[in-house]
């Protein structure tokens, strides 16, 4: 990341978009992993410097996954929205985004009054 924000313009930055990424991603999982919000924050500033970057799509994904997983669901919503049809992650992120309506309509649902629930299961 560092090589990445001092050096912006560099004709390695490409393939360092990709690495910074995969590292990311696995320092997840390291003991003790990286914070989600963290990764999140530097997702976002590589997709924000990088916008032409090959890898900007998975840079998106990667980072609405991590969103979801923080508990910031709108701001996930906002970018799996984004996602374009030409990206290979597109039906991924309009599955995403039909869960989570599906989650918000259960969710409403468990609130409703015992009555109201029995008519919405019967639609």
């Amino acid at each position: 990341m560092a090589f990445l924000k001092h050096h912006p313009e560099d004709r390695a930055t490409a393939d360092m978009v990709a690495r910074a990424l995969q590292a990311g991603l696995k320092a997840r999982q390291a003991k003790p992993p990286l914070a989600a919000g963290e990764l999140a924050e530097a997702l976002a500033f590589l997709q924000k410097t990088f916008p032409s970057s090959p890898h900007c799509h998975e840079l998106a994904w990667s980072r609405s996954n991590l969103l979801l997983k923080t508990g910031e669901r709108a701001a996930a919503q906002v970018l799996l929205q984004e996602v374009s049809a030409r990206s290979p992650y597109y039906r991924q992120a309009r599955y995403s985004l039909v869960l989570m309506a599906y989650n918000s309509l259960e969710a409403a649902g468990k609130d409703l009054p015992a009555e109201r629930q029995e008519k919405t299961d019967t639609l």
